[in-house]
């Protein structure tokens, strides 16, 4: 009450902020995510399939097929949603962790457990304990990776030429691709070799958090102005790819450039001038993070 006996004017009622996302890009993350879902889905539909030992049953390969190009589908979507949210202007903090969450699960989990239905599955590895914790390995530096790119998301990424340590998507598309070579009879890889993927997936965690350089094959080749040479020699080797076997150029062309970092790293410890230095730890890993 006032001095004169009149009561004081209500208090203004405070309205919360509500977030308010950006509906297409946030949608382009939200289905990148259900790809790493849905790829998980798919790994254990294929283990639940009744196998005989010495021959997994087609539809067995067939599913581990599908959810390999789930996390390829997966890449797609989150290519798009960072080209989408930089044309639209569209920058928050929920997107970014909206991003971070679906690559967790795309490119973290989804070929993790893609890793370990492979080994045990197809390639009838018997030691489980293998394949349990270096599939969690893969997760785990998968997640650190990331969680290092949000802690330097304030660098610019326009310029980045190098990745320091293997993309999650790369890391990712090795596996997938692999898990599409498994239903092609002329090209399907062995039980002995299937039984080696989870070393791999152990090396691949590793260089996921290593400071290796890795080209940024979009900053560096794609973007701005390049010589008429680069587009017929794209060109080239698309119609290559397609004549030959799209499937297997893509996991050769995954599968080296895992290898090129460990290969520049040697040719710069040779030669320091050779190449620029690398870009902060994780910077721009899929072109563009989502902001909604």
């Amino acid at each position: 009450m006032r001095e004169d006996g009149r009561p004081f004017p209500p208090r203004p009622r405070l309205r919360r902020r509500l977030v308010r996302p950006m509906v297409l890009p946030t949608m382009l993350t939200l289905c990148n995510l259900a790809c790493g879902f849905l790829a998980i889905a798919k790994a254990a539909d294929a283990m639940a399939v009744p196998r005989l030992p010495g021959r997994p049953p087609e539809e067995m390969l067939y599913l581990l097929h599908s959810a390999g190009w789930l996390i390829f589908l997966g890449m797609v979507f989150d290519t798009l949603d960072g080209s989408v949210a930089r044309l639209s202007g569209g920058t928050s903090a929920m997107g970014n962790i909206l991003d971070s969450i679906s690559d967790v699960v795309t490119f973290g989990l989804a070929p993790a457990f893609l890793a370990k239905c492979i080994a045990e599955g197809v390639g009838e590895m018997p030691d489980r304990k293998v394949t349990y914790w270096f599939s969690v390995f893969f997760a785990l530096m998968a997640a650190l990776r990331l969680a290092r790119y949000s802690a330097h998301h304030e660098d610019p990424e326009e310029a980045s030429l190098w990745f320091k340590g293997l993309p999650t998507p790369g890391a990712a598309g090795v596996i997938a691709s692999l898990a599409i070579l498994i239903y092609d009879r002329d090209f399907r890889p062995g039980s002995s070799v299937l039984r080696l993927l989870p070393w791999a997936t152990l090396a691949l965690g590793v260089l996921m958090v290593s400071k290796l350089p890795y080209a940024h094959f979009t900053n560096r080749f794609l973007k701005g102005r390049k010589p008429f040479t680069y587009l017929v020699l794209a060109l080239a080797v698309l119609v290559l790819s397609l004549a030959w076997n799209f499937e297997v150029v893509l996991a050769i062309a995954l599968m080296a450039y895992a290898l090129s970092g460990p290969l520049v790293a040697l040719f710069r410890r040779r030669d320091p001038r050779a190449a620029p230095a690398p870009a902060p730890a994780g910077k721009g890993e899929d072109g563009g993070k989502v902001q909604a």
